[in-house]
C-alpha cells in the first residue's frame, strides 16, 4: 500500500477575529483565570515544532509587534509604542501555569482534551511516531540534543537549506533548528507547511500556552542560514526580552518577552515520520559555526550536550547524532539521515525504469525458482507481489534487494555463456547468500533518478537492454553512459 500523506502542515492564520483594535489603552483581567475548557471533538490541529495542537493555540505575528502576559490576558502590542494592537482575551487556568512547563509537555496536554475524552493522538498511523514529553522528546524518531547553560547573551547556528526528500508526493513535515529554553525559542526551517513542498523560514515561541510564529519566507535549496536568538533586557527578573532571528531575513523576525531566563541550548531535526523518503535526501545535516556568548562571565571552552543518540532511529551509516566540535565558538553537530538515495532500509519499493512511464522491474512470470530472470514490464494494479522489492540495508553501502514473490531470493548478477560462444550477463533471483553479486550501490544521476551498479563490478550499472521499453526486455548490467535504460526511480510501497 502506497504510504499516504500523514499530518499535512496547513498554515492557520488566527487573525479571523483579526480586525485590528483602534487605539486604546491596556484594560486589566479579571481577577480569577478562566478555566480551561474542553477542546470540541473536530478541533483542528495544527503540525508544530512542539507537536500537533490545536490551531486555535497558533498565533501569526510579526515583526512590529509583540506578545505579552498583561493582568491575565494574552496581548499584541506595538513593538514601537508599546500600544494595544490587539487583546487575545483572558487565559485559562492551564495557559498560565504552562509558564511552568515545557511547550511540548503542554502541546500534550492539549492533545489530551476534548468533549467526549477521546484522545487527540499526534500520530495516527504505524509509520509516524513522534511524541513529545518534556525536552526529552520521548519516542523521538528525529535528533534532539541539549545542554545546560544559564546568562546567555546569544546563541547561533548556521545550516544549509538541505536537498528536498525523495518522495515529494506524500509530504510529511519536518522541522530543523536551534533554541533556547528546551526549544521553546526557535528559529525553524522547515519542508511543508502548505505551500507546496518548499522548503521555509519561520521564527518560533511559546508563551502563555500558546505557540507563535513570525512571517513564512521561502527559502532556495542550498541557502546558508542563521539562526540567532539574542538577550535584549530584563526587568526585576520578572520580565526577559529576546530577539529571534535569522540573520539578513529581517521580515521573519520576532521579539519574545517571557516571565522567566531562557536557559539551555538545544540543537534539532524533528520530523513527523521515521521514513526517511520524507527526509532530506542526502547522508546527513551539518549544524554548524555554533556559536555561545554570555551576558557576563568566561564563555565555556566546550558545550556539553547530552541526548546524543537518543531515540528510536536507524540510518544505513550506523549514525545518528554526532558531535563532531563541541567548541562553544565554532561547534559542530551532524544530524544523519540516509546514504542519500532516500531509501527506508527493510521498506518496499516498485523499482521504475525511465525507459517508460510506465514500466518497472518485474521477476518474469512471478517466478520463485533460482535463475528465474527479471525483466521490463508494465507496471501490473493491483500491485503483484513480483513487482514489489524490499530494501535490506547491509555492510559497505551496499542494498540487498529481494523480491516479495520469492522470500529467500535477492536480485542477483548472473554471468552465463552464451550458446553462439562468449558470456553475457543477466539480471535474476537467486538464493539469497551474501554474495558480491547479489549487493547493490543506490547512486544518483543527479537529475532525481538512480543507479544502480553491484559490488561484482562496481565499473558498471543495471541496465535495461537497448533501452527498449517493450515487456520482457532483459534486465542486464552495462557500463555506465547515463542513457535512460540505466536510470530508475523508487516508489515506496
Amino acid at each position: 500500500m502506497k504510504m499516504k500523506t500523514t499530518l499535512k502542515f496547513t498554515l492557520f492564520i488566527l487573525a479571523t477575529s483579526g480586525i485590528i483594535s483602534s487605539c486604546k489603552k491596556d484594560e486589566k483581567a479579571p481577577p480569577v483565570a478562566a478555566k480551561s475548557p474542553a477542546l470540541p471533538a473536530n478541533t483542528a490541529m495544527v503540525n508544530t515544532p512542539y507537536g500537533s495542537v490545536p490551531a486555535s493555540k497558533v498565533v501569526s505575528v510579526d515583526n512590529n509587534t509583540i506578545v505579552k502576559v498583561n493582568g491575565g490576558h494574552l496581548q499584541i502590542l506595538d513593538l514601537a509604542t508599546g500600544r494595544l494592537v490587539k487583546d487575545m482575551g483572558v487565559l485559562s487556568s492551564d495557559e498560565i501555569a504552562s509558564a511552568k512547563t515545557d511547550p511540548y509537555t503542554y502541546a500534550a496536554h492539549l492533545r489530551s482534551l476534548n468533549n467526549d475524552g477521546r484522545s487527540l493522538a499526534l500520530m495516527t498511523t504505524a509509520n509516524n511516531t513522534l511524541s513529545t514529553s518534556g525536552s526529552g522528546l520521548t519516542n523521538f524518531p528525529g535528533y534532539y540534543i541539549g545542554a545546560n547553560q544559564t546568562n546567555i547573551q546569544s546563541f547561533s547556528t548556521n545550516w544549509i537549506v538541505p536537498k528536498k526528500p525523495m518522495d515529494t508526493v506524500h509530504i510529511v513535515t519536518t522541522f530543523l533548528w536551534n533554541g533556547l529554553a528546551g526549544g521553546a525559542i526557535q528559529p525553524v526551517l522547515q519542508w511543508d507547511q502548505g505551500q507546496g513542498p518548499n522548503y521555509t523560514i519561520a521564527n518560533w515561541y511559546f508563551v502563555g500556552g500558546h505557540y507563535m510564529h513570525g512571517k513564512f519566507l521561502k527559502v532556495a535549496l542550498g541557502t546558508n542560514l542563521q539562526g540567532l536568538i539574542t538577550f535584549v533586557s530584563k526587568t526585576n527578573d520578572t520580565t526577559w526580552t529576546y530577539k529571534e532571528s535569522f540573520v539578513g531575513y529581517p521580515l521573519a523576525d520576532v521579539t519574545i518577552v517571557r516571565k522567566s531566563e531562557a536557559t539551555g541550548l538545544s540543537e534539532c531535526f524533528e520530523p513527523y515520520t521515521s521514513l526517511m523518503t520524507a527526509w532530506p535526501n542526502q547522508p546527513y545535516e551539518a549544524m554548524t559555526n555554533i556559536h555561545l556568548t554570555l551576558r557576563s562571565g568566561a564563555v565555556p571552552d566546550s558545550i556539553h550536550w547530552y541526548g546524543i543518540n537518543d531515540g528510536p532511529r536507524t540510518t544505513p551509516t550506523g549514525y545518528n547524532s554526532v558531535i563532531v566540535n563541541n567548541s562553544a565558538s565554532a561547534g559542530e553537530v551532524r544530524f544523519y539521515f540516509g546514504d542519500g538515495t532516500g531509501i527506508t532500509p527493510d521498506s518496499t519499493y516498485k523499482i521504475y525504469s525511465s525507459v517508460g512511464s510506465n514500466k518497472l522491474l518485474d521477476v518474469t512470470g512471478g517466478g520463485t525458482a533460482n535463475g528465474t530472470t527479471v525483466e521490463l514490464y508494465s507496471n501490473v494494479t493491483p500491485s503483484t507481489p513480483n513487482q514489489v522489492w524490499k530494501f535490506v540495508a547491509v555492510a559497505g553501502g551496499y542494498y540487498k534487494i529481494l523480491p516479495l514473490n520469492a522470500p529467500g531470493k535477492a536480485l542477483t548478477v548472473a554471468v552465463k555463456a552464451l550458446p553462439t560462444g562468449g558470456y553475457t550477463t543477466q539480471a535474476e533471483i537467486d538464493a539469497d547468500n551474501g554474495a558480491a553479486a547479489q549487493k547493490w550501490k543506490i547512486l544518483p544521476w543527479g537529475d532525481g533518478s538512480y543507479k544502480l551498479s553491484p559490488a561484482t563490478s562496481s565499473s558498471l550499472v543495471l541496465n535495461v537492454s537497448g533501452a527498449r521499453s517493450a515487456n520482457g526486455t532483459k534486465i542486464e548490467i552495462y557500463p555506465p553512459n547515463g542513457g535512460a535504460g540505466q536510470k530508475f526511480k523508487f516508489t515506496l510501497q
